[in-house]
């Protein structure tokens, strides 16, 4: 390889890193205009897409044993939570009022 073809390799090199590093470069500047500018953007319509909440009902029938009694039935039940601090409170109010 004579003097000549070194310097149009080494042409043909700097040019293509220097494609590489700017095309990188292009891709860092969307990157940072894409989070930095319309991050929250972003962001919000990702958590709008994604959060569902909603109840699903069972279907349940009725537990039955060999015979064909019924052993246990889907009904309609609460759940009431009595805390220490309901007690005190309702304790106190019983005081002042009588």
């Amino acid at each position: 390889m004579n003097q000549n073809e070194r310097k149009t390799v080494m042409r043909r090199m700097v040019l293509l890193i220097a494609v590489a590093a700017l095309v990188m470069g292009l891709y860092a500047l969307r990157l940072i205009f894409l989070q930095l500018v319309n991050g929250d953007e972003y962001k919000s319509q990702a958590t709008n897409t994604t959060d569902y909440n909603f109840t699903v009902t069972a279907a349940r029938g009725d537990i039955v044993d060999s015979t064909g009694q019924r052993i246990a039935t889907t009904t309609t039940s609460y759940n009431a939570v009595l805390g220490q601090a309901c007690v005190h409170h309702y304790r106190i109010l019983m005081r002042q009022l009588y």
